[in-house]
């Protein structure tokens, strides 16, 4: 009897349904980054002709590469909607239904049609499950460990990105295939198994409902007062909003809404300016033409730096509520700029014949090596965990659909610029070019940082709102 006393008051058991929330959003994330991780090898052997699908030049592979962030674009109108009439958790498994489609489709892929649809269909879905786990995340944990949950979730995006490189490296599609369907039944299964958020329930007027979620999310609070503070976070969030676009329109004037629906703006659009996605699309094809591509296999290079970005976010997952969002953000946008600077400094050495040959430069050739790595590292740490984080804290309930709207034109517009230019112009300005223009893109993350990003670590939504309006 004492056990079962100790067990029941342990503190996680006090947050078990937020730990079976975060099993299947870990599974979530894990499928958006396998979608990713599908990229790299697929399309260097596209371009190099050892596919037994389809052969395409460099030019249908960068359209192979823009194609996610143009599904990101038509993502941003199916997300806005999904999430105002199905609320996070449904719109979720409606995201799972996407992937298990293109999946299938994959299996049956025969021509370069299918293939941008893949990727279409891959950017849409992806851009949706970015931002939805974050807001049903945001709702269902407990205030003091939000930004942990949220960052040991985003795991699973590293070891997505990891298992598929090595997955579709190793397997033929007809054995791949079937393992990702696994997968994506597995999480609808499990997202049909927790409840909706509370502050979806009470925005519907489902009472009931809302108190049995509130009793399995939050035990460690007294039911009645947290009903009555999510009662009026919805409630304050609802006063001056209706369905009309003019009153929406008044909404977003208040200067606190638009500083949040700003900061939302340049903490998604940022990490896509960095060249994140190109990291990962081109990364076999980036260390091929570096000095370092006889020092490792290519494939075998890609796979360790998917390991180091999983090695990074495992260390790493306390410290966003440890040393806050701010801090967190800075530390992304320094650690990305210097490895963005040494990996262009390593292509400019290259380009110079005299140069690379030199005593001193010769030790160069080992910066892709190093860079590569460490970008995603870093970009892992805080560039997926804080921009995620943002979106479920800053936004008021009854705009949240419009925020999700913004933050996914926020990473596919810039996404879309940044992946679909990257080969023309490494072709045009040279291999090194491209990576200085993201290093001095990610140093905008400063100024945001410190001028424009508040410090939310440890408050509760309701308190958030309270400091943004004071």
């Amino acid at each position: 009897m004492s056990f079962k006393c100790a067990l029941h008051n342990s503190a996680l058991f006090k947050i078990a349904q937020t730990i079976r929330v975060a099993r299947g959003v870990f599974l979530f994330t894990f499928l958006m980054g396998s979608q990713l991780g599908w990229s790299s090898p697929n399309l260097a052997r596209f371009v190099s002709g050892q596919s037994g699908v389809v052969d395409l030049d460099s030019q249908q592979v960068s359209w192979c590469a823009g194609l996610p962030s143009l599904g990101s674009v038509c993502g941003a109108g199916l997300g806005l909607c999904s999430l105002a009439l199905l609320g996070s958790r449904n719109s979720i498994i409606l995201v799972l239904g996407l992937m298990t489609a293109k999946w299938i489709m994959w299996l049956f892929a025969d021509s370069a049609a299918h293939v941008y649809l893949f990727q279409w269909i891959c950017g849409l879905s992806n851009i949706m499950g970015m931002n939805l786990f974050s807001l049903y995340l945001g709702d269902v944990s407990p205030a003091d460990l939000r930004g942990t949950i949220i960052s040991v979730c985003l795991n699973g995006h590293s070891v997505g990105l990891l298992v598929a490189t090595l997955v579709e490296t190793h397997l033929e599609r007809r054995h791949s295939v079937p393992l990702y369907l696994l997968l994506t039944s597995t999480a609808i299964g499990l997202f049909l198994w927790v409840r909706d958020s509370p502050y979806h329930l009470i925005k519907r007027g489902r009472r009931r409902e809302a108190e049995l979620a509130i009793a399995a999310y939050f035990p460690r609070c007294d039911p009645v007062d947290k009903y009555a503070e999510i009662s009026d976070y919805v409630t304050r969030s609802q006063s001056s909003a209706t369905s009309s676009l003019k009153s929406l329109a008044v909404e977003l004037k208040d200067g606190v809404v638009r500083r949040g629906m700003l900061v939302v703006f340049l903490v998604f659009a940022i990490p896509q300016l960095s060249g994140y996605l190109v990291m990962i699309f081109y990364a076999e094809q980036i260390f091929s033409k570096s000095a370092s591509a006889d020092l490792m296999a290519p494939r075998l290079f890609v796979n360790c730096m998917f390991a180091a970005s999983c090695l990074a976010t495992c260390c790493c997952v306390k410290l966003i509520d440890h040393i806050g969002r701010r801090k967190l953000f800075v530390v992304s946008s320094l650690g990305t700029c210097l490895s963005l600077s040494g990996l262009a400094a390593h292509f400019h050495l290259l380009e110079r014949d005299d140069a690379i040959d030199s005593e001193v430069a010769s030790y160069l050739r080992y910066l892709p090596i190093v860079c590569m790595p460490l970008y995603m590292a870093f970009s892992s740490v805080g560039y997926l965990s804080v921009p995620a984080a943002t979106l479920s804290e800053l936004v008021p309930a009854n705009l949240r659909s419009v925020a999700v709207c913004l933050s996914c034109l926020s990473m596919a517009v810039p996404g879309f610029c940044v992946t679909k230019l990257y080969q023309p112009a490494c072709d045009y300005l040279g291999e090194a070019w491209p990576f200085w223009i993201y290093a001095a893109f990610t140093l905008t993350a400063l100024p945001v940082s410190l001028l424009l990003l508040p410090e939310t670590k440890g408050k509760s939504l309701l308190e958030i709102q309270n400091d943004l309006q004071n």
